[in-house]
């Protein structure tokens, strides 16, 4: 199969030649495969959750199935989230996904940063195949919490909406600063956010903690 030759087509890009577009270079290395074996990479969250993906890599360790794997490693890890990495497949390749996600590795930050998210010590846990738990997506509802006092903001492109809500029912609600029609775009600074915030909290007894 002829690898595909889009970037080559259409050239580099202007502002950064060596950029390349995950997707193209992604099917780039799938299309070159020669001697494909599976791997099944697992994403561990809280309360058992598994997302699992399936891919093929060359059965050689070369520089491109290393940087293939990387790639798809850290897109899944900040896409799904996980503190815990399972590698179904060849154990070379998952003995680098633990060199490069311990202490002082080159994905350290993302193991560090997704420890702290779930409280958990983060780790990549090599296995084959078959070794992988099974997919176990969990749902969770979102918002929904009208009890109590709360207040929320949002930052437009226009303008600054504040609002402050008591058990569901909105005690005050305002646009400032107003700039719409403005043509160059302003945001509020810390200063204005927290005067607005100050002027929502003045409508209500108290405050209820983010749940």
């Amino acid at each position: 199969m002829k690898a595909d030759t889009t970037l080559e087509r259409h050239g580099r890009a202007t502002l950064d030649p060596r950029f390349r577009p995950a997707v193209l270079e992604n099917r780039r290395y799938r299309q070159q495969v020669r001697d494909p074996v599976p791997i099944v990479l697992g994403l561990e969250r809280e309360n058992g959750a598994i997302s699992r993906y399936e891919t093929v890599v060359n059965n050689q360790s070369d520089d491109d199935t290393f940087r293939y794997l990387d790639r798809v490693v850290k897109f899944l890890l900040w896409a799904r989230g996980g503190w815990r990495i399972y590698i179904g497949g060849p154990r070379i390749l998952g003995e680098q996904i633990q060199r490069w996600y311990a202490a002082g590795g080159a994905r350290a930050f993302d193991a560090e940063l997704m420890g702290r998210v779930y409280e958990k010590p983060f780790e990549v846990v090599i296995t084959n195949f078959e070794g992988v738990p099974s997919q176990q997506e969990t749902g969770a509802p979102l918002g929904g919490h009208l009890d109590g006092c709360r207040i929320g903001f949002d930052l437009g492109a226009s303008d600054y909406k504040i609002a402050a809500v008591k058990n569901g029912e909105v005690v005050f609600s305002e646009e400032f600063p107003k700039v719409a029609g403005r043509v160059r775009l302003h945001l509020p600074d810390e200063k204005s956010r927290r005067v607005g915030q100050a002027v929502a909290a003045a409508g209500l007894p108290a405050l209820e903690s983010a749940s």
